[in-house]
């Protein structure tokens, strides 16, 4: 039986990627193949994220999902600069393979730099310089941006999301930036590790990147930001201060339907 439905299950899953596959592989133009592969990018991306790892049914069979999330998730890595990676980063923290999900971190750190491209920001003179070098011409559009594009963090039905940002329901930060993302699960994996002078490090670089808002553009995402630095404060046991924080966050975002801080700040005054 179980067996029936995991095959039922990655049968309606791979549908869409295998289509898309197939379709590339039919077509002459390179603008139409390099269309299709973003679409496959996002339908792997999506398959990912809605990979069941529970190991309910045995050890056997999570490690089957397990294996079949990875490959969805490096097929994801072509999407953008880093958000397929810091995905892989989370599952590997999800699976407590912390040392792996570092390595994966530190990588994808070092892709978030200022020539970036981020969602809701202007583009400067310096990134449309970017796009006018032969070899950005030569890429195109859609395969520039697999370099140059950073794209937020989302969290709609997924897997991957680590367990401390869940609060009950369906009350979580909708959108993270990436940059924010990469230093918290930074952070939590030091955590779980239990190396105190690193994860005070990666606490301190994540607020230091959030109040310079660095690669962090929008009211929401900013919120958003904030929520995250006030939960990882409230993991060290910095309890006024992730008040504070949270209170920042609502200052920004006060919609208790988009805001999951509303939400801590409640629990943490019933306590």
């Amino acid at each position: 039986m179980k067996s029936k439905v995991l095959s039922r299950w990655l049968h309606n899953r791979s549908g869409g990627f295998i289509r898309h596959l197939q379709l590339l592989l039919s077509y002459q133009s390179k603008k139409l193949r390099s269309i299709s592969l973003h679409n496959i990018t996002q339908i792997s991306n999506y398959a990912a994220n809605t990979v069941p790892l529970s190991s309910v049914y045995g050890n056997k069979y999570q490690y089957k999902q397990y294996k079949q999330c990875v490959s969805f998730l490096l097929q994801s890595t072509h999407h953008d600069a880093v958000s397929g990676w810091l995905m892989l980063a989370s599952l590997f923290y999800k699976m407590k393979t912390y040392s792996k999900a570092l390595n994966v971190l530190s990588y994808s750190l070092g892709k978030c730099t200022s020539e970036k491209i981020v969602p809701f920001a202007t583009l400067s003179s310096s990134q449309r310089e970017l796009f006018r070098l032969p070899m950005l011409k030569k890429l195109g559009i859609i395969r520039s941006l697999r370099i140059l594009y950073l794209s937020d963090i989302k969290f709609n039905e997924s897997n991957l999301i680590p367990d401390e940002l869940y609060i009950g329901g369906n009350n979580l930060p909708k959108m993270i930036p990436a940059v924010v993302y990469a230093y918290f699960l930074k952070f939590l994996c030091q955590y779980h590790l239990h190396n105190i002078s690193n994860y005070r490090k990666s606490l301190t670089d994540l607020q230091l990147i959030i109040e310079r808002e660095y690669l962090i553009f929008g009211d929401h995402l900013t919120a958003f930001s904030y929520h995250c630095l006030g939960v990882a404060l409230l993991i060290v046991g910095e309890y006024e201060a992730a008040r504070k924080v949270f209170i920042r966050s609502l200052e920004i975002c006060p919609s208790p339907l988009l805001n999951s801080s509303h939400k801590r700040l409640s629990m943490m005054e019933s306590v």
